[in-house]
């Protein structure tokens, strides 16, 4: 906290560094070396935490997998726009896709960005 000139932790917003390689079954974070920055003074520090319990490579495939894949979302919260109507035959085309294909669209929309 010390090196960011933080006097409290709550002030603090932490990052961690996600690398995503081409085939992103392979995607990891660096726990190990989280990015702690103090907004109000406009520091921040890489900081190399001795927790010998946390991973430079921890592998998040499986974790974003299953996060995506059991997220649920009301669309209706967010905009005012009408769901549009889907026939029986676009709607069970519209289930068979693989969390798979939703994983490597993220990517791709994060790597347009």
């Amino acid at each position: 906290m010390n090196s960011v000139n933080l006097e409290n932790i709550s002030e603090a917003r932490i990052y961690t560094i996600l690398t995503i390689p081409s085939d992103i079954s392979a995607m990891s974070a660096n726990l190990k070396a989280p990015i702690v920055v103090n907004n109000s003074k406009k520091i921040a520090r890489q900081i190399v935490l001795q927790d010998n319990k946390l991973s430079v490579k921890h592998e998040m495939y499986r974790e974003l997998k299953s996060y995506i894949v059991a997220y649920a979302s009301d669309d209706r919260k967010r905009t005012r726009a009408k769901a549009p109507e889907v026939s029986s035959s676009t709607s069970n085309q519209a289930n068979t896709g693989t969390a798979e294909k939703a994983i490597q669209n993220k990517a791709e929309r994060i790597n347009e960005a």
